[in-house]
């Protein structure tokens, strides 16, 4: 097998990662959910943890309790790019 192979292989293997539905967690996106902690002035640190300490999260974490640090890894990284993304379209609309 050659490299080119073995890449495509992986990046197959990368796709087939499960996705959560955050709607059915938290009862709408989570870019909706993370805007509205942005609007109202947290940092994506502060953003994350109301999101990880939210009472509707508790009981999908406690199902699948032996994926709990992978949905909490996916979850800090969502608000991450999320807030980055926020953050270079105010750049982009401001015109800087």
């Amino acid at each position: 097998m050659t490299d080119d192979w073995i890449v495509i292989k992986e990046q197959i293997e990368r796709s087939k990662i499960t996705r959560i539905k955050w709607k059915k967690i938290f009862g709408m996106s989570l870019t909706q959910a993370i805007l509205l902690f942005k609007k109202d002035g947290l940092t994506s640190e502060e953003c994350f943890i109301m999101l990880r300490d939210e009472s509707k999260l508790t009981p999908f974490i406690e199902s699948n309790f032996e994926m709990r640090a992978k949905i909490l890894n996916n979850l800090k990284i969502s608000v991450s790019a999320r807030y980055g993304e926020a953050k270079t379209e105010d750049k982009i609309l401001r015109g800087k």
